[in-house]
């Protein structure tokens, strides 16, 4: 592989889905750009361990990547270590170790596309096989149901998991084409939303009885795209009008929608209770949780290592009594999009820039 060509091309991939973002919008929730500087050294000397220390593995990169929630917030993660690697004293050769460690587990997962230039693609031609085999007829009431499904799921991660980690529990995976099954302009979507119980960060989900929900879906006239951060674009058509076919389980067992309003009610609940209770928060308390909630990406890892998933007390002690970190950020869009492609890019050192706006 050539890792320096490959960083470049994730990076624009990355930048694609940050592009029409106005980071302005972020300044006043929880952001990668003020938050991680905070802890950047410690942090990305951490993850040269991990990356160290899952070397000394039998495990395959497959075998890694798979102990990542899923496939977005293993890009997600990769692009902020590159960010967070910027900001640390690590040498050039360290920041780039980490990026190639990313890359490796990228391209040894998906077997299409692996930064998401356009979609998001994991499973097998076998596995969409299996979906198709247990879909039914949708109608328009079926999908409404489950769009409030999908909200209700997609705020409870932004709750749990803050603004900057939503994708440790939802994942959009297609578009998959089907159309030799039903004909030209249908395709397959997959959505998943997992951990929706986070006991370790939120004690009050212990009692919570859903972890996992998957939809899938066929559409017609529907086009889908990814990107590189977890964002998923359907155009040409109503969501709720072209569906054609769906399924649902929720932890591994068929569901009829008709039976969703009372989960969807303690869905939103949740989200709501956990969004005020993180909102309640003094500073400090509210850095130490977004790190807590940043590191549960890393939960598997760890466990398979048999070490502390939380983040270290020298994690901690990094951010303690810090104000975030600000920069005058260029307003120009291609501006800002040069000076954030160098701060990503493992190969340059830190760019001057920065000093001048911080």
């Amino acid at each position: 592989m050539d890792y320096k060509n490959e960083t470049a091309r994730f990076i624009d991939s990355v930048l694609q889905g940050i592009g029409p973002m106005d980071i302005s919008t972020l300044e006043d929730t929880v952001s990668w750009f003020a938050y991680d500087p905070l802890i950047a050294n410690s942090w990305s000397r951490r993850i040269l361990k991990m990356i160290d220390d899952l070397g000394k593995t039998s495990l395959s990169k497959k075998a890694i990547a798979e102990l990542f929630p899923n496939l977005s917030e293993l890009r997600c993660k990769a692009w902020f270590e590159l960010w967070m690697a910027k900001f640390s004293s690590l040498s050039k050769d360290e920041r780039i170790k980490i990026s190639n460690f990313y890359l490796d587990l990228l391209n040894a997962i998906s077997p299409e596309d692996p930064y998401a230039f356009k979609k998001n693609i994991i499973h097998t031609p076998e596995e969409v096989s299996g979906f198709i085999k247990k879909l039914k007829p949708a109608k328009p009431e079926i999908a409404r149901k489950l769009g409030r499904l999908v909200n209700a799921c997609y705020h409870l991660g932004h709750a749990a998991y803050s603004d900057m980690n939503p994708s440790i529990v939802y994942e959009n995976y297609g578009p998959y084409d089907v159309s030799s099954q039903y004909g030209s302009e249908h395709i397959l979507a997959v959505k998943d939303f997992n951990n929706l119980r986070s006991l370790d960060l939120w004690p009050q989900t212990k009692d919570f009885p859903w972890m996992d929900i998957r939809i899938v879906s066929i559409y017609e006239h529907i086009k889908m795209s990814m990107d590189a951060i977890s964002h998923v674009t359907f155009e040409g058509g109503d969501l709720i009008n072209n569906l054609r076919y769906f399924s649902l389980e929720i932890d591994g067992q068929d569901f009829e929608p008709d039976k969703l309003n009372p989960i969807c009610e303690e869905i939103e609940k949740m989200a709501i209770q956990i969004f005020q209770e993180f909102q309640a928060l003094g500073f400090e308390k509210r850095k130490e949780k977004y790190y807590f909630q940043k590191s549960y990406a890393y939960k598997k890892v760890y466990d398979y290592l048999g070490q502390d998933w939380r983040p270290s007390a020298d994690v901690l002690q990094e951010a303690q009594n810090k104000p975030l970190y600000k920069a005058d950020w260029p307003k120009n869009t291609e501006d800002l999009r040069k000076l954030f492609k160098k701060i990503f890019d493992p190969y340059e050192e830190f760019p001057s820039e920065i000093h001048k706006a911080t």
